[in-house]
Formats: structure tokens, C-alpha cells, sequence
């Protein structure tokens, strides 16, 4: 038992870090982060990605037989109404079955 108690001692001993030290590393790490944060302010940004606003008509969506009757034709009011909420293109989606 008491050799484990010297051992865990000496590590402590050598683990520890004095006050000089850790001020530092302290430093260093928080000029290091400043001057990361100075760098990467001056690169220019890059153009951003037009904003798209898309609406999808589901009139569209399912494929219909013969026999069956659609939802109907998307009337013009109807894309008139989209174009005014900011929307600037319409989707369409398929079905393949």
C-alpha cells in the first residue's frame, strides 16, 4: 500500500504544473486564438447562393388512369398568389409509376 501511495505522489509531483507555466500556455493559447480569429476576418467572403423559394404543385403528383378525374388544372390566380408571397419558381413532381 505504501509503495501505491509514493507512486500516485510522484505522479502528482510530475503531472502538476506550476502557476509560471500555466500563465503561459495560457497566453499563448489565447493570443494563438486571437490572431486565428484576426486571419480569417480579412479573407474576403465568398458570393453567397441566390436565396431560390420554390413552390411544389401536387396537382401534378400522382399519375392518374383513364378512368379517374384530376384535381384540376393550377389556375393563374393561383400562380399569380405565388408570385406575390415571394415564391420564384414552381415545382412539379412526377410520379413514374
Amino acid at each position: 500500500m505504501k509503495q501505491q501511495d509514493t507512486l500516485s505522489q510522484t505522479a502528482l509531483r510530475s503531472a502538476a504544473v506550476s502557476r509560471r507555466d500555466f500563465l503561459k500556455q495560457t497566453a499563448l493559447a489565447g493570443a494563438a486564438v486571437g490572431v486565428g480569429s484576426a486571419c480569417a476576418a480579412n479573407f474576403p467572403k465568398g458570393n453567397p447562393l441566390p436565396r431560390w423559394r420554390g413552390f411544389n404543385l401536387t396537382n401534378f403528383f400522382q399519375a392518374l388512369s383513364n378512368r379517374e378525374e384530376g384535381q384540376g388544372m393550377v389556375q393563374e390566380d393561383d400562380l399569380r398568389w405565388m408570385r406575390d408571397w415571394g415564391f420564384d419558381f414552381v415545382r412539379l413532381p412526377m410520379d413514374y409509376w
